[in-house]
């Protein structure tokens, strides 16, 4: 599973890693590795980046933005006159702090992104699925349909939607939504894997119950845009009021 970021097979192409022969170094030189493991790894894991050297690429890269601005700084303390010196290391670490967060805020920008792409599109999976199993396709089938279907509008979650069609294919419907609600860590996603574990389980029907899980959705998220609607009037009173 890309989740648990298995070793690539000897024969496997592997992707080049971006800092080449240095990552593993940089990775394994910087402190921390037990505790990016336990909360960086979920949000590589959240945000589509399910390379088994994903993480170590993480830490490779922050560990650039880290020591080139304190080797920056150093070299320029050497160089300049002792009264600037205070100003090069303050500015130095400052450089160093921002290039230590940066990897974890784009990391975190683009889970929040592809959750919000796959929250739009799983009413819109949940009817498509329905429709092609009512049509009497098998559902493997209809899942390799709706994903190529869903690639134009929804291409992050068609990307999760084939990893879905191949823990399918090798296990049960249960269990790759299992795996896709533990990589996205939506309750949406979550909610729709324990729906179809259970209508597996009791041999309900899966076609109704994932149309009545669509409507749902789209109650749940007319309920929040409306929230949403009415706290920006609110917000806006206050430079209305201002300009007045």
């Amino acid at each position: 599973a890309p989740a648990e970021r298995l070793k690539p097979d000897p024969g496997d192409s592997v992707a080049e890693l971006v800092l080449g022969d240095m990552t593993d170094v940089l990775s394994r030189g910087m402190p921390g590795e037990d505790r990016d493991r336990a909360e960086i790894a979920p949000e590589l894991d959240r945000a589509g980046m399910y390379g088994p050297n994903a993480l170590a690429e993480y830490r490779a890269v922050r560990a650039v933005l880290v020591l080139i601005p304190m080797f920056a700084a150093t070299a320029a303390a050497l160089l300049a006159e002792p009264d600037y010196i205070p100003f090069i290391a303050v500015g130095g670490l400052f450089l160093a702090v921002l290039g230590y967060a940066l990897p974890r805020l784009y990391v975190t920008m683009r889970a929040a992104r592809r959750s919000r792409e796959i929250e739009r599109g799983l009413p819109v999976f949940a009817d498509m699925l329905s429709i092609a199993l009512l049509a009497g396709q098998g559902l493997t089938g209809a899942l390799r349909r709706v994903t190529a279907q869903l690639r134009g509008p929804f291409p992050q979650m068609a990307e999760e939607l084939e990893i879905v069609v191949r823990h399918t294919e090798l296990l049960s419907l249960h269990v790759a939504f299992e795996a896709w609600s533990r990589r996205s860590q939506s309750a949406e996603v979550r909610n729709m894997a324990m729906l179809v574990g259970q209508s597996q389980r009791l041999g309900n029907d899966v076609t109704a119950s994932l149309l009545e899980y669509a409507t749902h959705l789209r109650s749940e998220f007319r309920q929040k845009a409306d929230a949403k609607a009415q706290k920006a009037s609110f917000w806006m009173l206050f430079p209305t009021l201002l300009f007045l």
